[in-house]
């Protein structure tokens, strides 16, 4: 039988150990970070570092990095440990900030869905179509596909349920933001009387599937070799008139 108060005093002096052990990893990470010299959009202070704005200093740049190697990249190459790498910490770095891949994944789909609302959000306030709910439907329609088109690394992993994890509530929340937006201006639309006795939530789906699938198919360049590669502003325009989103001249 142990002397009273040893097991006590292990297990203090094991918690102490654990402790050392987090202020070196800590300490490794602000080290790695600080490689990214004067050029990096983030910055380490070499003094004192406050805990918790390090951790989230640690994540946003995990992120930022990961939003590049998509970019650069696709969806492929975003491994735990490439981004890492990418970010300059150890490989192991990301899993104290993120429980796993797709956590960090679904922190850089949110912040897809959160760009792609934006714009839609954009083009509607677009000057000159104020009082216009065909219009401004249209030009969120062409907001949503150029999106795709020019991010298609991102627009990829977005709807990559294999990937992200959907059950996630930020992600959700801008997942879904992202369609009532679009919801709110079919509302409009059919307030002139586009399909006025459809529902509105189903109707939006299906104006998302059109768009989605188009700017899918583009991406892919089937779309373009299939119709003998019309520009792709006159491809986007038959769609529209296809589903009656062009207003009447």
């Amino acid at each position: 039988m142990p002397e009273p108060g040893v097991t006590d005093l292990a297990v203090v002096v094991g918690e102490i150990a654990r402790l050392i052990g987090l202020l070196n990893n800590d300490s490794a990470e602000v080290a790695e970070g600080a490689k990214a010299g004067p050029s990096s959009r983030w910055t380490v202070s070499t003094g004192t570092v406050d805990t918790v704005h390090m951790v989230d200093g640690t994540r946003t740049r995990l992120v930022a990095c990961a939003l590049r190697m998509l970019a650069d990249e696709g969806v492929e190459a975003l491994t735990l440990r490439a981004i890492a790498r990418k970010a300059q910490i150890t490989h192991n770095a990301p899993l104290r900030h993120f429980p796993n891949r797709a956590a960090l994944l679904s922190a850089v789909a949110t912040a897809g869905f959160d760009d792609l609302a934006g714009r839609l959000r954009g083009a509607a306030a677009s000057p000159g179509l104020v009082g216009s709910p065909a219009r401004r439907l249209e030009a969120t329609a062409h907001a949503y596909v150029a999106f795709a088109v020019a991010n298609p690394g991102m627009f990829a992993l977005m709807f990559r349920h294999d990937l992200v994890d959907t059950a996630e509530p930020v992600l959700a929340a801008a997942s879904l933001a992202v369609f009532d937006e679009m919801a709110i201006l079919v509302a409009d639309r059919q307030h002139e009387g586009w399909h006025p006795h459809l529902d509105n939530r189903q109707l939006t789906g299906a104006l998302w599937s059109a768009l989605h699938g188009f700017a899918q198919l583009w991406i892919y360049q089937a779309l373009p070799t299939a119709t003998g590669a019309p520009p792709f502003a006159d491809a986007l325009h038959t769609m529209l008139r296809v589903l009656d989103l062009r207003p009447s001249q």
